[in-house]
């Protein structure tokens, strides 16, 4: 028997019925929250924007159940309340359900409409007009309900109330289970570059000798004329190769071309140089193009140096072909100008000649157990000149909080003064003759090394990598294993990439991402923040108030040639006048602070879209720089402490926080190390910086850009080993000794290396171990380098030239074939 005061069957269903109207409103407004976060993905294809919001369905269904319900109750509890009480519950109905279609509080912050999101202010307006008219559709449905008790029972009734809840509860599964994007992964299966066995000549004539090189047909960065690897196929030539049974199906890529030398052989009334290229598949003829050699000053004057764009075999896709053929690769000279002799030196062939393999990887998400990774590589940065390496000046504010959060290794050491042998090194994991990247004549990185980004990428992540070095660029190869790869054929500082890199952030927040960042700020030329320059107390020297900034910024460029070129007779005091030298030393701790801030921004762009707890970040440097320290400015000529001595922070999900590392470890440790955090393995050896195992401190570091006792270009190896630290120069061009040899330092009591002890007696027996040590460890790596590295071509020269690391006065092996 129902008591007096119990709600009648029809009003029972209509309380119901406001329930079914709050799934259907929870309901609605997960869809709408979904597609405001997929259309917020900034620059995002369809699939990785429904991607993005699959990732965050948990949260959004979260909330827009628990306040959907919520302003439906709320509605319908003050259906018979005065008029002043129903507006305030719309009102506070209403900002419930901005709440969700906003995102705030519970999305991560660059997912809640506010200023400096891609959901702004302006979706925000449009989320509230939104959130108002759902109220007033509830109020609409509440009058509906009570005029018809029909529609009342209807939807109060326990079927509709399991279709509606039904419907809600599949929401979640059915959207995050959608299959995830693609990404396209290469993998290289031959470079045939460094596999001569494979080459056949034609047997049935006599033809000039074929060599690999590097050729550049134009030095223009608007076109594809770089610098590429190349077998170089004088006119005349033909080789064979053919695709191994276990190669299967494959591409090849490769582009016909002429260097720029040709110029110089052309006739002086400028008629043009045509060079015939072929290439036939099982003896049928797949490409067939006639190159026209004209002066590079012509065709700039009529608009054409697209003529000297590479010819890719096979268009941009490259050429398809399959186990068992083999393909004929062959130059001429249509119309001979040329004598036989002649033709044999054009420097003409074929850039690339490797073949590869796609296969499309699905993307995934990160998490705290599967983090992102993000690398930033700081070139030319002393550790001592950072505050959280104790530096009395605060010029890294931004990473003392990363170190803070993380672990901070005290003896770190690059594997070489300059960037190429180092960067090398941080990306493989080897060392400089295991890589072979070490001079400008063996510039070009093995394809067939594994890299850190190819590991990643083949556990799911989405690569990418910016570059503001022209020296770290696809043109030489360091773009194995990145999706994308941004770089330029000049020096970039920073503020010239960071709207990009905070952009690739945004839009490969919702995949598990590996991101590279190879910034240059302490580099020259040195371009501070004016900020952070008046704050390290720059003071313009007078002689310069009239010096364009650009050239002030190249004052430590200046003063280095100076002192380069002295040789050791004259130490830098007595060369640099003390005001320049108090402003270089200011404008480089203003160059390290305006990259800490830029690190900042990056840092910050991963706390708000909430990925710093599932993100590990990696800091260091691939050289340091001298600043007087032994006589002499800037990297690349010597090894000792200042150069060789680098930053190396790690943080994230897993790495103890605050902890400081003081054993000796080397920069090639990080990539092993980013590898396992990743999921992978990178090498045989291994080399984690996280190890407990027992691990050998000897450190290995070489440069071939040496100046030893007045003489320059030479090649100095280096080992740190219990204690002491080991310089040996060697003469590149004849293997001979330069005299003295050797420097022994002990670390210990002369951690700045003044005082040479190899000559003393006493220090007979470690000079012979370390000796030994060294020789074991060069020869070591030789034995496991599986690969040759091919040197630089016009447009890298040019770029050597802009950096510093070739002067106008040296001498250039870069163009003899290796």
């Amino acid at each position: 028997m129902n008591h007096p005061s119990d709600p009648s069957p029809i009003e029972s269903a209509a309380e119901r019925a406001w329930i079914a109207v709050g799934i259907l409103l929870a309901t609605g407004l997960t869809g709408a929250r979904l597609g405001a976060v997929a259309l917020g993905a900034p620059g995002a294809d369809t699939a990785l924007a429904h991607f993005a919001a699959g990732g965050e369905i948990w949260p959004i269904w979260i909330h827009a159940t628990a306040f959907g319900l919520a302003a439906s109750a709320l509605i319908t509890r003050v259906n018979s309340a005065p008029h002043l009480k129903r507006i305030a519950a719309g009102l506070f109905a209403s900002a419930l359900l901005l709440s969700v279609l906003s995102g705030w509080p519970l999305a991560r912050p660059a997912l809640v409409s506010q200023p400096g999101t891609t959901l702004d202010l302006a979706n925000l307006w449009v989320q509230a007009a939104l959130a108002c008219s759902a109220v007033a559709a509830l109020v609409g449905a509440g009058a509906m309900l009570r005029g018809s008790p029909r529609l009342a029972r209807a939807l109060g009734g326990r079927a509709a109330l399991l279709a509606c809840g039904g419907v809600l509860a599949v929401l979640p599964p059915a959207c995050g289970t959608r299959s995830a994007p693609t990404m396209p992964v290469r993998e290289v299966v031959a470079e045939l570059l460094g596999a001569p066995e494979r080459w056949t000549c034609a047997p049935d004539r006599a033809q000039p000798a074929w060599s690999t090189g590097i050729l550049t047909p134009l030095v223009d960065a608007a076109h594809d004329t770089g610098d590429r690897p190349a077998l170089i196929l004088p006119p005349g030539g033909e080789v064979r190769f053919s695709i191994l049974p276990e190669e299967g199906e494959v591409i090849l890529r490769a582009a016909a071309g002429c260097d720029r030398s040709l110029q110089g052989l052309l006739p002086t009334d400028g008629t043009p140089l045509e060079v015939r290229f072929e290439v036939e598949v099982d003896g049928a003829s797949v490409f067939d193009e006639g190159v026209r050699v004209e002066r590079h000053e012509t065709l700039r004057a009529q608009g054409r140096l697209a003529a000297c764009s590479w010819r890719h075999v096979g268009g941009e896709g490259g050429l398809a072909l399959r186990a068992g053929q083999t393909v004929t690769l062959r130059t001429s000279l249509p119309a001979p100008s040329l004598s036989a002799e002649d033709a044999t030196d054009l420097r003409v062939g074929f850039g690339g000649v490797f073949l590869e393999r796609w296969e499309r990887m699905p993307r995934t998400r990160s998490s705290r157990a599967a983090p992102n990774i993000v690398l930033v590589v700081m070139d030319t940065l002393r550790a001592d000149r950072m505050s959280c390496y104790g530096y009395e000046r605060e010029t890294t504010p931004h990473l003392d909080r990363l170190a803070a959060r993380g672990m901070r290794f005290e003896n770190a050491f690059a594997t070489s003064s300059w960037t190429w042998p180092s960067t090398a090194s941080i990306l493989t994991g080897l060392m400089p003759f295991e890589h072979g990247v070490v001079a400008n004549d063996s510039s070009t990185l093995f394809l067939g090394y594994e890299t850190l980004a190819e590991v990643l990428q083949r556990r799911g992540y989405t690569t990418g990598a910016i570059s503001c070095n022209p020296l770290i660029a696809p043109e030489r190869y360091f773009d194995q294993g990145f999706e994308t790869f941004d770089s330029a054929s000049e020096m970039r500082m920073t503020d010239e990439v960071i709207d990009e890199a905070l952009a690739w952030i945004d839009r490969n927040a919702p995949t598990r991402f590996f991101l590279y960042l190879h910034l240059v700020d302490p580099h020259t030329p040195h371009r501070p923040l004016p900020g952070q320059l008046e704050r390290m107390g720059a003071v313009l020297p007078r002689r310069l108030e009239e010096v364009p900034a650009d050239q002030v910024g190249r004052l430590m460029d200046y003063w280095a040639g100076k002192l380069l070129r002295a040789g050791t007779d004259a130490t830098g005091e007595s060369l640099v006048p003390a005001d320049h030298e108090a402003f270089f030393r200011a404008q480089y701790d203003a160059s390290v602070a305006t990259g800490d801030h830029y690190c900042g921004l990056v840092l910050d762009a991963l706390e708000r879209h909430g990925l710093t707890g599932e993100t590990i970040v990696a800091f260091t440097a691939d050289h340091g720089e001298e600043l007087l320290d032994h006589g002499l400015l800037a990297h690349g000529h010597s090894l000792h402490r200042e150069l060789v001595r680098v930053p190396l922070l790690l943080a994230g999900p897993g790495i103890a926080a605050g902890v400081e590392i003081g054993r000796t470890v080397s920069n090639r440790h990080l990539a092993p190390t980013l590898a396992t955090l990743g999921g992978g393995r990178l090498g045989a050896r291994e080399d984690s910086l996280l190890a407990q195992s027992s691990w050998d401190e000897t450190v290995f570091y070489a440069t071939e850009k040496g100046a030893w006792t007045g003489r320059r270009g030479l090649r100095l190896l280096g080992l740190r080993q219990e204690g002491y630290v080991l310089h040996r120069a060697v003469a590149r061009e004849d293997g001979g000794p330069v005299l003295p040899e050797h420097r022994l330092y002990r670390a210990e009591d002369d951690r700045t290396e003044q005082v040479d002890l190899a000559p003393l007696p006493a220090h007979a027996p470690r000079l012979a171990s370390m000796i030994e040590a060294l020789e074991a460890n060069l020869q070591g790596q030789v034995a496991r380098r599986i690969g040759g590295a091919l040197g630089v071509g016009g447009a890298a020269l040019e770029a050597l030239r802009g950096i510093g690391y070739v002067g106008d006065d040296e001498d250039d092996d870069s163009e003899r074939p290796r």
